[in-house]
């Protein structure tokens, strides 16, 4: 086989696994995060959670209130600033 083929097929079966691998990492729609709600007033993100998985526990949070450090995946902590808008990326943990 000619290095140039073998360059070739190489590059072409690396992207394959990178599509692979990315496909495979890829989120369900709603198992989080959800980046979308960054700026929004903090009930319509808890709504949108909510409407995309109705079994969370959703806590809306004043930004830089201390937390537990537990990580559990039943809750989705919203961040809000002085104005109740959505601060940073809400996910479960």
């Amino acid at each position: 086989m000619k290095r140039s083929t073998a360059i070739v097929l190489g590059s072409l079966l690396a992207g394959a696994i990178l599509v692979g691998v990315a496909k495979a990492v890829q989120l369900k729609r709603g198992e989080g995060p959800w980046p979308e709600c960054v700026g929004m007033q903090a009930e319509n993100c808890q709504s949108l959670i909510l409407n995309e998985a109705p079994s969370l526990n959703t806590f809306i949070i004043p930004d830089g209130s201390p937390v537990t450090m537990d990580y559990r995946l039943d809750r989705v902590r919203i961040f809000v600033d002085d104005n109740n808008v959505v601060a940073s990326v809400p996910n479960r943990g």
